[in-house]
C-alpha cells in the first residue's frame, strides 16, 4: 500500500506543471535539431512535414518528461526530501538480463563454458534451416494452401484404371 501511494505522488509530480517547472529544464538545443534534420533528405521533410513536425513535438514532450524524472530521482536520494515529499517507498528497478550482462561484460566463462560453442551451433542451425521468404513465395505458398484439394485429374479413376490395365484414349 505504501508502494502504490509513493508511485501515485511520484507520479503526481511528475505529471503536474505545479512542482517542476518547463523553466526549470535545461532546453532542448537548437543543434541537436539541426544535426536530426540534415540526416532526413530534403524531399523528404518537404512532402511530410506535419509528421516531422509531430515527431519532433513528441521528442520535445519525452524530453521534458525524462528531465522531470531525472530532477525528481536525484531530489529523492535525499532522505529527508523523501519525507517532505511523503514518497517514503519506491520500487528500486532490477536490470533484466541483456541489460546486466551489458553492465558486466558479457557471460562469465565460469558459469557457461560452452556459451561461445553453443552460440556458434545456433548460428549455424539457424543459417542451415533459413528460407528466403519474399512476396512471390509467400503468394505461391498461401496458393498451394488455398487450393490443395482441388485436383487437375481424378487421380482414384487414373489408379484404378492403371491397375486394371485400360488404356486411356485422349
Amino acid at each position: 500500500r505504501k508502494v502504490e501511494l509513493s508511485y501515485k505522488r511520484y507520479n503526481h509530480y511528475i505529471q503536474s506543471n505545479d512542482f517542476i517547472k518547463h523553466t526549470d529544464i535545461a532546453k532542448f538545443k537548437k543543434e541537436w535539431i539541426s544535426n536530426a534534420l540534415s540526416l532526413i533528405q530534403e524531399k523528404l521533410l518537404k512532402r511530410h512535414e506535419d509528421n516531422v513536425r509531430g515527431l519532433f513535438q513528441e521528442i520535445f514532450d519525452n524530453y521534458k518528461m525524462a528531465m522531470k524524472e531525472a530532477i525528481l530521482n536525484y531530489v529523492l536520494l535525499c532522505p529527508q526530501e523523501r519525507k517532505r515529499l511523503n514518497i517514503p517507498l519506491l520500487m528500486k528497478d532490477y536490470l533484466n538480463s541483456s541489460e546486466r550482462i551489458a553492465l558486466e561484460g558479457g557471460f562469465s566463462v565460469r558459469l557457461y563454458p560452452q556459451w561461445h560453442e553453443f552460440v556458434t551451433n545456433g548460428k549455424e542451425n539457424i543459417k542451415n534451416s533459413l528460407y528466403v521468404s519474399n512476396i512471390i513465395n509467400s503468394s505461391i505458398l498461401d496458393w498451394f494452401d488455398d487450393f490443395n484439394t482441388v485436383h487437375l485429374f481424378e487421380y482414384e479413376s487414373l489408379k484404378e484404371c492403371t491397375t486394371k490395365g485400360f488404356a486411356l484414349d485422349f
